[in-house]
């Protein structure tokens, strides 16, 4: 667990919601690539850095090559604090996933479906006697 969340290992990468973005749309493979390693890198820590030299350097990219890919993508991250950047939709994720969860393990904490005490509910009393052939 990092800065007090709960490590979620994934997230859900939604082909219509990347397909029907004009920006994503207009990335080329390369600018994808990175802009998912972007992505990835703020599910695990929950920001990316806003400075595009730190950027490059923790892609493995040369300088001059992300200062090429970054303008378009850039506009798919959002100021945090101003030394850090986040993607508004995934971060929308993030809350949905973990009312979600919550809303799971208090279902769980209740005990899970109510209990019916041995009655089938919604089901005739008809008890079989004889086997089925």
């Amino acid at each position: 667990m990092r800065n007090g969340r709960i490590k979620r290992p994934a997230y859900q990468w939604n082909v219509f919601d990347a397909r029907s973005d004009e920006v994503f749309m207009l990335m080329t493979y390369e600018q994808r690539g990175v802009y998912r390693e972007l992505l990835d890198q703020q599910w695990i820590e929950g920001s990316i850095p806003a400075d595009p030299a730190h950027l490059a350097n923790m892609l493995r990219i040369a300088p001059a090559r992300f200062a090429k890919l970054w303008p378009l993508m850039s506009s798919k991250f959002h100021s945090k604090d101003g030394a850090r950047l986040v993607n508004n939709r995934l971060e929308e994720y993030r809350r949905e996933l973990e009312a979600w969860c919550q809303k799971q393990a208090e279902n769980g904490r209740k005990g899970g479906r109510p209990r019916t005490h041995g009655l089938a509910v919604g089901l005739p009393n008809i008890t079989q006697t004889e086997p089925k052939k």
